[in-house]
């Protein structure tokens, strides 16, 4: 690989370190959200605090007190209870959790569940006559509730193996909402398929709550659920093909780079953790390369027409609520069609030289960094070197990208 090629990456590399340094820089600032801490003591204390959005309970808490820009640490095990500006609570409490292990290679014979008085830190669902509440470790989450203040007790579900080693489910769940749940609203069937997930818990005791409009806080409603993008994604793009031939230099061929356009739509799927700053991206490609040059010995024309499927992982940096930079790294499958790199004698161009090579792309990578504010974006792209030879073992073609994509978020 040439010096050149070498320098525009690292020229490329520090783009993303300033930007990404500057991003975070802005995006700590506005971090931290209005809310309140209860120490173990008792003692509530008005802050900001540094919302993380965890899916798992957190070890400790990052906050500042009004007019202050200091920012405090505190230990979780130092904490009673927390908010965040109405859109997160969670409260420490004393159950009983069943500890049984619902990996497949981890199941026991036993339908009951096994259960340890634990003191757990529980993320509040649904605040109201019927309370509801989760708890996250190792990936799996255990729901619990409370009705009218009483002792809150788990939600059981449990997955077992039975008599004739078949693996079954105890959705015991049920008939305890069964039991504390009365409401002319909810229907025994409703109940009979009772998933054991967040989204069916919290549509059930929302249901409930409602019954008698009662007051009651749904804390999962305040995030945002605006979880799905669809994007059109045009753009302009620099492409260079460089040709060489393993045994003589005389095909050896650097094409000129040219101005292209292309034509993407974008699927992007935002994960609903980390306050939503990741997301995976999904993104049909339609190009096209073509360039004409000579080499002294031929005129070598390249016409490459591309498909490209690609998908990527994207992180957000969010500068307040509408404005925002973004860091992808997409993996493009390709699929070429009648592409080509042609020869020509020099002094007769009429007289074909050889049969043409047939271009067969190779998958590459693919860097950009970008900003989006409110449905509109713009993103720098830069396509790692991708293989357009590689049904070929005597040529290498060498082809890579630089883009400019403008990007209008149809919903």
């Amino acid at each position: 690989m040439s010096e050149e090629y070498f320098g525009t990456l690292l020229k490329t590399i520090k783009l993303f370190l300033i930007l990404f340094s500057y991003s975070l820089g802005g995006y700590c600032q506005i971090s931290f959200e209005e809310g309140y801490i209860v120490t173990i003591e008792n003692e509530r204390i008005t802050c900001d605090i540094k919302n993380l959005d965890w899916r798992n309970h957190p070890k400790e808490l990052k906050y500042k007190l009004p007019s202050s820009t200091n920012v405090k640490r505190i230990g979780i095990d130092s904490i009673k209870e927390f908010g965040i500006n109405q859109a997160k609570k969670m409260i420490k409490a004393r159950v009983n959790i069943d500890v049984s292990n619902n990996n497949i290679s981890m199941l026991t014979r036993s339908r009951a569940p096994i259960f340890s008085e634990e003191e757990v830190l529980l993320n509040v669902l649904i605040e109201g006559n019927a309370s509801l509440f989760s708890y996250q470790s190792n990936g799996l989450a255990k729901y619990f509730y409370s009705i009218d203040g009483s002792k809150i007790e788990q939600l059981i579900y449990k997955k077992y193996i039975n008599g004739k080693k078949e693996i079954v489910e105890n959705n015991a769940f049920r008939q305890q909402l069964r039991n504390d749940l009365k409401c002319h609203s909810i229907y025994l069937f409703q109940l009979e398929k009772l998933r054991y997930s967040e989204s069916n818990l919290v549509e059930l005791f929302t249901l409930f709550n409602s019954c008698d409009h009662a007051d009651y806080t749904n804390f999962e409603q305040k995030k945002e659920k605006d979880l799905f993008n669809l994007n059109i994604r045009p753009g302009l793009s620099t492409s260079s093909l460089s040709l060489n031939y393993e045994l003589s230099n005389t095909g050896n061929v650097n094409f000129d780079g040219g101005l292209f356009f292309r034509y993407a739509i974008e699927s992007e799927f935002v994960m609903p953790f980390s306050k939503n700053k990741w997301s995976v991206i999904f993104e049909p490609t339609l190009s096209r390369y073509e360039s004409l040059k000579f080499n002294n010995f031929f005129l070598v024309n390249a016409d490459y027409k591309s498909f490209e499927i690609s998908i990527g992982l994207r992180h957000y940096l969010f500068l307040n609520d509408n404005s925002k930079f973004f860091f992808n790294v997409n993996y493009y499958n390709v699929v070429t069609t009648n592409s080509y790199i042609g020869f020509k004698d020099a002094v007769d161009l009429q007289l074909e030289l050889g049969s043409r090579l047939k271009l067969v792309a190779g998958n590459n990578f693919a860097l950009g960094v970008g900003y989006k504010k409110n449905k509109s974006s713009f993103e720098f792209r830069y396509g790692h070197n991708r293989e357009l030879l590689t049904n070929n073992f005597d040529w290498n073609a060498t082809y890579r990208t630089y883009s400019l994509i403008m990007g209008y978020s149809i919903f």
